[in-house]
């Protein structure tokens, strides 16, 4: 008996077995798909009826009020900086309002300030008064140089901020 010829049944018994459990993997792979893949059937439902309570309407007034939060912009901003910093004591327009150019928008108390123009007038004419005198001391040689450029000094001093308060 040849050797071979004993291999080839048992071949092809292998063979055949392979082939089955190939066939059966494939069918069973094919069942988790449409499985996986199936869409899932909805209960049949009975229609529900839900109770509704009808109202005739009614005129009356509104007791209940509902405050919001909210955010409005503009779409331009104009920020306005006086030149001065002081006490308001005029505000004589609202938010919202309309303005044109040169509109007076806010009055700073004045008081503080006409103070300081008082007393930089009063020391500015102290110093004009001690200038001439030292001025004309000067042109009949009574006085020293020094005396005079610092009677000078002070006068344009003096000047230079009665000239910026007023």
């Amino acid at each position: 008996m040849n050797i071979g010829s004993e291999r080839a049944p048992k071949r092809a018994a292998v063979s055949t077995v392979v082939k089955s459990l190939v066939a059966v993997a494939l069918v069973a792979a094919a069942l988790l798909v449409w499985l996986f893949f199936k869409q899932p059937s909805s209960p049949p439902s009975a229609e529900q009826v839900l109770p509704v309570e009808t109202v005739r309407p009614a005129v009356g007034t509104l007791d209940r009020t509902v405050m919001l939060d909210s955010h409005v912009a503009s779409d331009s901003v104009v920020t306005v900086l006086p030149k001065v910093a002081g006490t308001l004591i005029s505000l004589p327009v609202d938010v919202g309002s309309l303005l044109r150019s040169g509109d007076m928008i806010a009055q700073i108390d004045p008081s503080p300030y006409q103070i300081a123009v008082n007393q930089a007038k009063a020391i500015y004419d102290g110093a004009t008064s001690t200038y001439e005198r030292q001025r004309q001391l000067y042109a009949t040689s009574a006085t020293s140089r020094q005396s005079y450029d610092q009677a000078r000094t002070q006068y344009e001093n003096a000047k230079s901020q009665y000239d910026l308060a007023h």
